[in-house]
């Protein structure tokens, strides 16, 4: 999934993250659950 979300940046698409930032802005969003990283 991270290595889409930076894919997907590299182009015309906004993401509320920088490159290699999806983890973490997951995480915050509570998308993510500390134990399943």
């Amino acid at each position: 999934m991270e290595a889409l979300a930076d894919d997907l940046l590299a182009g015309e698409y906004f993401l509320p993250f920088k490159k290699g930032g999806f983890r973490m802005w997951a995480l915050e969003e509570g998308a993510l659950d500390w134990d399943d990283v």
